[in-house]
């Protein structure tokens, strides 16, 4: 799964963690049975060690068992 990151603004370069929200969403909604996040699509380089561990835990909430979720901190 991609990471979408705040465009502009204050928090410019943040996650957009609404934007992850709705692309869990639409990937379950479209038949997904897993989720691969954070991975080398997620540009898991230019993220933290701090950033991974957030972005996976709120996959992982936003899936709540409705499907598979990989994740990854290297």
């Amino acid at each position: 799964m991609i990471t979408p990151f705040v465009e502009d603004g204050e928090h410019k370069g943040a996650i957009d963690f609404p934007i992850v929200r709705r692309l869990v969403e639409w990937y379950i909604a479209s038949g997904c049975v897993g989720i691969f996040s954070p991975c080398l699509s997620s540009e898991m380089y230019d993220l933290s060690p701090e950033e991974r561990l957030e972005l996976a835990r709120f996959v992982k909430d936003t899936i709540a068992g409705r499907c598979a979720l990989v994740s990854t901190g290297q």
